[in-house]
């Protein structure tokens, strides 16, 4: 069984809106709806479960009767940080030892069919796994005074989207630790890094874009229109 987690805790403050971003509309519809829905027409997931502060929760079961999102099973409330979010999700849903938790961004609506079942299938192989797109940019390190210290050797570096995957033990067992230790990652596999879990790279596609600013609001409705 494959479990589609969609933290939807962010405030969203660069786009200076007082609605958090993945409620914004794309199209006259959330956000966060488009995602959904990506995750909605996958066969292979079987929930979809939300954290959300509690003024959106009566939305979400809105939604899931005005879009057909049938498998929204669990909307609760999020904790402070997108990790304890994530955690209270886990501690919510029943899993079995063999199923998968793909943790996804709301704000990444553009994701595709293909890359969701390209992480599934991997994480099936290697129990953690997340999608990588390499960096084109020159990087570059600098100091405190911001002069340049070195340019980055960037060929083994990645830039790292979502979903990401992982059977249900390994990220249970690395979110049970995090908490334990009071360890705070920047992502969910750098937990399941500190309890020495090999992380898989799969290859990313960089339509899946993740909507940050208001630039990527008005390229993401130019996206939608030509599609549609």
């Amino acid at each position: 069984m494959v479990h589609s987690i969609i933290p939807c805790g962010g405030k969203g403050l660069r786009l200076g809106s007082d609605t958090p971003k993945q409620y914004l509309p794309l199209q006259s519809i959330p956000i966060v709806v488009h995602t959904m829905l990506k995750f909605q027409n996958e066969l292979e997931v079987s929930h979809i479960h939300i954290a959300a502060e509690e003024q959106y929760h009566s939305h979400f079961w809105q939604w899931k009767e005005q879009y057909g999102i049938s498998k929204l099973s669990t909307v609760i409330k999020g904790g402070s940080e997108r990790q304890l979010s994530i955690y209270e999700v886990l501690q919510h849903i029943k899993t079995e030892a063999d199923d998968i938790i793909l943790v996804h961004d709301a704000v990444r609506p553009f994701v595709s069919s293909a890359l969701i079942r390209r992480v599934i299938s991997d994480t099936k192989k290697h129990s953690a796994v997340i999608p990588a797109i390499p960096i084109s940019d020159t990087i570059k390190r600098k100091d405190s005074q911001n002069f340049i210290i070195e340019t980055v050797d960037r060929s083994s570096l990645v830039s790292v989207q979502t979903p990401q995957g992982f059977s249900a033990l390994v990220i249970q067992k690395a979110y049970e630790y995090a908490i334990t230790t009071s360890f705070l990652g920047t992502d969910d596999s750098s937990l399941v890094e500190n309890i020495n879990v090999p992380v898989f790279c799969t290859e990313g596609e960089q339509s899946n874009m993740k909507i940050t600013t208001k630039e990527d609001i008005v390229k993401a409705e130019f996206i939608l229109s030509s599609l549609s």
